[in-house]
């Protein structure tokens, strides 16, 4: 999806689930049908300011684990040869009363959190 030249919103939806087979469920009766079931939501949307700068975010939501990651990322190419990104990745994590009884209420934190940066350059001997 393009809402303007320089904008591009690229979302997709993974879904993914698994039962079990008719025949395991009659040996075990009360078992759940259902071995597991979720869905990975994940957008890319980019900015290109000019030729040389562009902006790119990706946002992924991972229902299976109740996290969310966003992946910033910074490029600068003044040349085919030379480009430099600055960049993250930042893990935000749905920590439950189910898992931790102790936090008293569902809470959103931050799990990990990286900054990097790359800098190429071509030398010519």
């Amino acid at each position: 999806w393009r809402p303007t030249r320089h904008l591009t919103v690229q979302p997709s939806l993974s879904y993914s689930a698994m039962d079990y087979r008719d025949s395991y469920l009659e040996q075990h009766p009360g078992t759940d049908k259902k071995i597991f079931s979720g869905y990975i939501l994940h957008t890319r949307t980019t900015y290109q300011f000019n030729r040389e700068w562009s902006l790119r975010l990706v946002v992924q939501y991972n229902d299976f684990s109740e996290q969310f990651n966003f992946e910033p990322l910074l490029t600068w190419q003044p040349s085919p040869f030379t480009i430099f990104y600055v960049g993250a990745n930042t893990q935000v994590q749905n920590y439950t009363t189910d898992n931790y009884p102790y936090l008293g209420n569902s809470q959103w934190k931050e799990s990990q959190r990286q900054f990097f940066a790359k800098l190429q350059y071509l030398l010519r001997v």
